[in-house]
């Protein structure tokens, strides 16, 4: 597909308009993420694309500022919606190893040519960008403030790395940090256990080790799927789906579900059909 006037229509134009949503308007990932895909005419392998782009920005953007700071001066001098494309198409160089880098390049060039009304961004875009792709990104490894590294290269805020290690000690919060930074897997919790084998057939996924009402996959945009939308799947993690039933609910109880979001981006309810990338 030609970018042109169709930017909005590609998975790489679709997945800037959720991070503009996500990171300028304090959008939720998952929401808006699954607000655009359930109206999207992509293909699944573009969905799977848009979704990685998406959650892997959000999930590593700590990391990929620091990176970006090396080669912009003042990002404030920027339109957000620039950096926003800077930080994804950054994402995709640097942690998406089996697309090429001059697709990246090409497509965010393209995109900031036809994005915006003021001439240049592409320029800009573009200029950056090739830096990035063309020489050995700064090592995080190499920072000499403990707190400031590791939030670097675990894309962590710093008062929680200072937090975690003054609570469990520096071996264990490194630990810590290391789980963190692990992508978790698509789950759900299935409604009707009647139908359990059928629908991880369906979906090629597989029972949770964890939940007997659980079926995971590595990647899977079960979202998309007619059991989701029938209500035979909800979206949930394994380990969320053992609170009720340790609970041991008799029906009777009245009963306060309640918790707070450290961050907006941490509840993951669109996942990918498939991780090829």
């Amino acid at each position: 597909m030609h970018l042109a006037n169709d930017w909005k229509k590609t998975a790489r134009g679709q997945a800037l308009e959720v991070l503009e949503e996500v990171f300028q308007e304090g959008a939720y990932s998952n929401i808006a993420l699954n607000a655009h895909l359930s109206k999207s005419q992509l293909t699944d392998k573009d969905k799977a694309l848009v979704t990685e782009i998406v959650y892997g920005t959000v999930a590593r953007k700590i990391t990929l500022e620091w990176i970006l700071a090396h080669v912009i001066e003042d990002r404030d001098k920027l339109e957000p919606w620039v950096y926003d494309l800077l930080l994804l198409s950054l994402y995709q160089l640097n942690y998406l190893d089996k697309i090429p880098a001059h697709a990246v390049v090409n497509d965010a060039v393209s995109i900031a040519k036809n994005r915006g009304n003021k001439k240049g961004a592409e320029k800009l875009v573009n200029a950056v960008l090739r830096k990035l792709s063309s020489q050995p990104l700064p090592d995080p490894s190499k920072i000499k403030r403990v707190n400031k590294r590791y939030s670097v290269q675990y894309s962590l805020p710093v008062w929680l790395v200072k937090k975690l290690i003054e609570q469990y000690g520096e071996e264990r919060a490194l630990a810590i940090f290391q789980s963190l930074f692990v992508r978790n897997k698509a789950s759900v919790r299935v409604t009707d256990v009647s139908r359990m084998e059928e629908i991880a057939e369906a979906t090629g996924a597989e029972r949770s080790d964890l939940s007997p009402v659980g079926l995971v996959k590595s990647s899977g945009y079960f979202a998309g799927t007619d059991y989701f939308k029938e209500g035979l799947l909800t979206i949930q993690d394994e380990t969320s789906q053992l609170v009720a039933p340790t609970l041991a609910i008799q029906g009777m109880e009245e009963i306060l579900d309640a918790y707070k979001l450290p961050y907006k981006e941490e509840v993951p309810v669109v996942c990918m059909d498939e991780k090829p990338y």
